[in-house]
């Protein structure tokens, strides 16, 4: 790995740095400079922009340290390499008021991506992505039931109120410190959708890795809302787009012959989040 470091610093410091491989394709260096992460990317000019833009607007995110011949990748082969600096902080734990934190700090991040050129940007087919995973399973009752299940959803995604999203929101990707700011990592897929589906994405982790978790989503929400209040027609989007992540999970977790257990607390999900996240109507 000498290398790739020695794209970001002198071939003095390189040496006195440490690497440990943490992920797939992430590894943690540590050295003179500070402690730092490696990141495999195939393309950097978009998550440079973006994060740097958000520095500008005082939202704490990962940022790209450049590499000594100028930009922000170093190539080994046909693999592109990106370096960015820790930011401070750790995992959020699962407690009402690290959600509620993290609701008003994404709150503020789609603010801010409201006003960030989306054009070169993909859209988040979140459908068209479900639809392949089921496609993908042999026929039983239950797939046949998801596949009529996602008739009516297709069309849905593209319906109003598209800006830039993070698209990986959950709470591996997020930091907290010790004086409660929050901080977000990973950039690479970035995606334009309505911003309730970066809020759904989100949820879903807390449903599957906490069981149905109704405080914690609450506490979410609250923070979200006090922040950037819902607006109409927010909670069907919110309800469509975290039906759609739970059967992603239902598939991706191998959970395809039974995925009525997780959709089953929809219902229950619903109930709690209408009040919560309806507008308040003039009398």
């Amino acid at each position: 790995m000498l290398d790739l470091i020695s794209a970001f610093f002198s071939e003095e410091d390189a040496e006195r740095f440490k690497v440990k491989r943490v992920g797939e394709c992430v590894w943690v260096v540590d050295g003179p400079g500070g402690t730092f992460y490696l990141k495999r990317r195939m393309e950097m000019d978009l998550e440079e922009k973006i994060t740097t833009y958000l520095h500008r607007c005082s939202i704490m995110a990962e940022l790209p340290h450049p590499t000594r011949q100028g930009g922000f990748i170093t190539w080994s082969g046909e693999c592109g390499y990106a370096l960015y600096a820790c930011i401070p902080g750790i995992r959020p734990g699962w407690d009402a008021s690290n959600m509620s934190a993290i609701g008003t700090y994404l709150a503020n991040l789609h603010a801010v991506f409201m006003h960030f050129p989306s054009e070169r940007v993909k859209t988040w087919d979140i459908s068209l992505h479900t639809m392949e995973w089921i496609q993908q399973c042999s026929h039983s009752p239950a797939i046949d039931w998801a596949r009529s299940l996602m008739i009516p959803f297709c069309s849905q995604d593209l319906e109003g109120g598209k800006q830039l999203v993070h698209g990986d929101v959950h709470p591996g990707n997020l930091l907290i410190d010790k004086e409660g700011e929050v901080g977000i990592i990973d950039f690479h897929r970035l995606r334009v959708a309505h911003r309730m589906a970066d809020a759904a994405y989100f949820c879903t982790h807390l449903i599957i890795h906490n069981g149905i978790s109704l405080p914690l989503i609450t506490a979410f929400l609250k923070g979200y809302g006090a922040e950037s209040p819902f607006k109409e027609g927010e909670v069907a989007q919110f309800m469509h787009h975290l039906t759609m992540f739970i059967i992603q999970y239902a598939f991706y977790l191998g959970q395809a012959d039974d995925p009525f257990a997780s959709l089953s607390q929809l219902t229950a999900v619903s109930e709690a989040v209408h009040d919560l996240m309806s507008p308040p109507r003039n009398t």
